[in-house]
């Protein structure tokens, strides 16, 4: 079997994620019983030749800065679809509305004016929510852009719908 090359060893020592270490990454070796693993005075002399450190402060600013786009993207889309659906119920009772089958001629000023009423309170509730969802959407843009901890609590709080 062939020995682990110092870039191979890089990978490894990156994949132990956040906790890592030298020791860690022996241990690692250890465990699953590699063959022909480098010795831990090896590992020592490749992370410094090669910058291991650096490369490790590199890869979590990477992953991290991937880890919030995508947390971004989800909020914003979570919240558009919030909008959409609302829009789709208010659509619905309109068109139910529409559906009615009323007399004008029957109806009083109280009643045209409580139909009237309706449609203005339901078009605004609509409309509300719709700009708040708008509104939230760039405030994970503005507010959240280097702060991952902070998006991923409000995308997973439990939702009010």
């Amino acid at each position: 079997m062939l020995a682990i090359t110092h870039q191979q060893a890089l990978v490894d020592y990156l994949a132990l994620g956040s906790a890592r270490s030298l020791r860690g990454l022996r241990r690692h070796y250890d465990k699953h019983q590699i063959e022909n693993a480098p010795s831990f005075a090896c590992l020592a002399v490749w992370s410094n030749r090669y910058g291991w450190y650096r490369a490790a402060i590199e890869h979590d600013e990477f992953v991290g800065n991937a880890l919030v786009a995508r947390l971004r993207e989800t909020a914003i889309e979570r919240q558009f679809d919030r909008a959409t659906a609302l829009i789709a119920v208010a659509q619905r009772c309109l068109d139910a509305a529409n559906d009615l089958d009323i007399d004008p001629a029957t109806l009083s000023a109280s009643d045209i004016r409580a139909l009237v009423s309706a449609a203005i309170e339901a078009n605004r509730r609509v409309t509300s929510a719709a700009v708040v969802n708008v509104d939230f959407a760039v405030r994970v843009h503005r507010d959240y852009e280097d702060e991952p901890d902070a998006i991923a609590d409000e995308i997973c709080r439990p939702s009010d719908t």
